[in-house]
């Protein structure tokens, strides 16, 4: 994996401070494969930026999800007073969410909205 002859390995290997210097042995499922501390602590620091990166992007297509929505209450002829209640767009997006598979069309926000007066 290295890309170099065995005798040059061996060379590398005989050194006091080898290419395997501050490796250690570590247990993957039923695998042993080697770790290095630094290389670990990078590889941790990438998927916690990667994770923080993923919730950003889902807390972003939240707000505009439920920013569009506001205007689509309004549309569907819903009363301005419910597009600027938090807690009313919350229970309309959460409904929708879970009885509506397509786009969110003026229709579909109107059954919503009809949906939770009548308590469903």
């Amino acid at each position: 994996m290295a890309l170099i002859d065995l005798a040059t390995w061996k060379e590398l290997c005989a050194r006091e401070i080898t290419p395997l210097y501050n490796w250690q042995p570590c247990r993957c499922g039923n695998k042993v494969r080697l770790m290095h501390p630094v290389v670990t602590e990078q590889a941790l620091d990438a998927l916690r930026r990667k994770r923080g990166q993923i919730e950003a992007r889902e807390r972003e297509r939240e707000r505009k999800r439920l920013q569009a929505l506001k205007k689509q209450i309004v549309e569907a002829g819903g009363h301005s007073r419910l597009a600027d209640s938090a807690e009313y767009v919350s229970r309309l997006d959460a409904w929708l969410n879970e009885n509506c598979t397509g786009n969110r069309t003026p229709v579909r926000v109107r059954e919503a909205m009809e949906a939770i007066e009548q308590g469903f």
